[in-house]
């Protein structure tokens, strides 16, 4: 009921603000909102399949633990997750105190982050809450946190300053290995985007797709991830790679169509009519879609694009309440009720698959919700921690 309500609220406000245009109280419903979403967060019990585990790790963790390894080598535990851990532990030995601070930091970064990019900042919140929120806030807490660091630095990204840009990419790895990608997205700069430019990457997207139908990406990476040393992102890629539940996915090429189709309906929309803040912007929108394609085949890879998503939240933002704008005029509720179907229905659609790891559904990860009040956990998901216990072991 508490997820069901804040999305009635959302879609309220989106009606209200984004849609209708309405400013008088737009900021109080953004910052009411923005506290909301950072107090379920910080306030959750046990909710999520990885809580146990970070839980266990908060009460374990000693100052003894950081060594030089944590600082150069790209290991399981960097070094600014455990000077966190034990900061925190100074504080209080109760976990929630390391989730307040988590939830807090990453949620404001977020909402700040939407606010500045995108004036639908209502539609964009409700887009976190479906694809990104319940996986960063109650599983991935410290890769949240090395996402998070990456949107800090974002605008240094956008104004080509590098030392600054840098400075938030090293203190995004220091929480998360696979921050190792943001390292790289300076070299996008070499890519001069134009309509033409945009078709190019478009058709080399649909073409690694369909490549990738024929001769599978994943044995190559497995052959040649050894380039990564004797790092945890070798030896667990490999594990994943190697996995039949992991290392592959079946891919619907009808739905997997259909969604290409959509994106370059929307690129060149936003691209037309200047619906963007920065060449950038598309630069990191044509890296989301390029590991979104390879991520149909190879689930690991959605770890990496959630550096990439909020551009893409902010993307179908802007189309879906745009577009009628300019187009569809007479029929603008029915696109809009269209696009929302859409674009909600695949996020919402996943919590309700099996999850090859404890055979049950993903949503029973994160519902129903209990808090540091009730402290209570249901069995569905209590089970789920045993059997993936019992898999690890």
């Amino acid at each position: 009921m508490l997820y069901i309500i804040t999305l009635l609220v959302l879609v309220t406000l989106i009606w209200h603000f984004d849609i209708k245009g309405y400013t008088k109280y737009r900021m109080t419903g953004y910052y009411i909102l923005m506290f909301w979403f950072t107090a379920i967060s910080a306030l959750q019990y046990c909710v999520g399949s990885d809580t146990p585990g970070y839980m266990s790790e908060y009460n374990l963790t000693q100052w003894t633990d950081i060594s030089w390894s944590s600082i150069l080598d790209l290991n399981n535990r960097q070094i600014g997750w455990l000077l966190l851990l034990n900061i925190c532990k100074l504080v209080s030995n109760d976990f929630v105190v390391l989730k307040i601070v988590q939830s807090l930091f990453v949620n404001v970064v977020f909402f700040l982050f939407f606010k500045r990019q995108n004036k639908l900042i209502f539609t964009c919140i409700l887009f976190y809450s479906l694809y990104l929120y319940l996986d960063i806030n109650f599983n991935a807490i410290r890769q949240s946190i090395s996402v998070a660091f990456f949107l800090l630095g974002y605008k240094y990204f956008i104004q080509r300053k590098w030392f600054k840009y840098y400075i938030f990419a090293i203190l995004s790895l220091m929480f998360h290995n696979s921050a190792i990608i943001v390292f790289f997205l300076p070299f996008l700069g070499f890519v001069k985007v134009s309509r033409k430019s945009i078709l190019i990457i478009l058709f080399l997207i649909i073409g690694c797709f369909l490549c990738n139908i024929f001769f599978p990406f994943r044995y190559l990476l497995i052959r040649y991830i050894s380039i990564f040393g004797s790092s945890d992102i070798s030896f667990l890629g490999e594990i994943y790679l190697s996995s039949e539940k992991y290392g592959s996915n079946s891919v619907n090429v009808i739905s997997f169509g259909i969604r290409i189709i959509l994106f370059i309906w929307m690129v060149n929309f936003i691209y037309r009519y200047n619906l963007y803040n920065s060449i950038e912007d598309f630069l990191i929108f044509f890296a989301y879609l390029f590991l979104f394609t390879l991520n149909n085949f190879i689930p690991i890879f959605s770890r990496f694009n959630w550096y990439f998503m909020p551009m893409f939240i902010c993307f179908v933002s802007s189309f879906t309440i745009d577009y009628t704008k300019y187009k569809f005029v007479n029929f603008k509720f029915l696109f809009l009720v269209t696009m929302f179907f859409f674009y909600c229905f695949f996020p919402i659609r996943g919590l309700f698959q099996i999850n090859p790891t404890f055979n049950e559904t993903q949503i029973i990860q994160f519902y129903p919700y209990y808090s540091v009040f009730d402290k209570k956990i249901s069995p569905e998901r209590a089970n789920s921690w045993a059997t993936e216990y019992e898999l690890i072991q």
